[in-house]
């Protein structure tokens, strides 16, 4: 009952949190779950329609918390604040930091490397991925915190 009443309104807010991302279904998601986990703490000082916006708001927030590190961390962050010209030792340290990401990468198993390719440099959601691989979100989930691991690792190799 609550996913049929809220997930249209849950939808359309995650989507305009997310700045139209592919990636709102997660933010969906995650939000039911994490209402269903803690519907036994909801008082009703508020709406339900309120607790569950406060939820996808918390959760929009932790997952672009988390979306920006790892691509800041990778080195894969597309854009750069408009006005902002990037020094030729920015440009280098960038490249090199790319080149350490690449080389990385290659040495991860290929299921690793498509998780992390079809999340980071692809901007894949979490279902979405779970479509293209032919498995459940969890399975993609699992692999991708465990892919993570593996490439933090990698890096750190890499570099030293």
């Amino acid at each position: 009952m609550i996913v049929q009443r809220y997930e249209p309104y849950l939808s359309q807010l995650a989507y305009r949190l997310t700045g139209w991302s592919a990636d709102s279904a997660d933010v969906v998601q995650e939000t039911l779950v994490v209402a269903w986990s803690k519907l036994s703490t909801f008082r009703g000082d508020s709406s339900l329609k309120t607790w569950l916006t406060g939820i996808a708001v918390r959760v929009a927030r932790g997952h672009q918390r988390s979306e920006t590190r790892w691509r800041r961390w990778l080195g894969m962050d597309r854009g750069v604040p408009a006005g902002t010209e990037l020094t030729p030792g920015d440009r280098l340290a960038s490249a090199e930091r790319q080149q350490h990401v690449h080389r990385a990468l290659r040495r991860l198993s290929a299921g690793d490397r498509e998780v992390i390719v079809l999340r980071y440099l692809e901007s894949m959601s979490i279902a979405k991925m779970a479509e293209a691989l032919g498995v459940r979100r969890n399975a993609v989930d699992t692999r991708l915190h465990r892919a993570k691991a593996r490439l933090a690792k990698a890096l750190s190799e890499e570099q030293a």
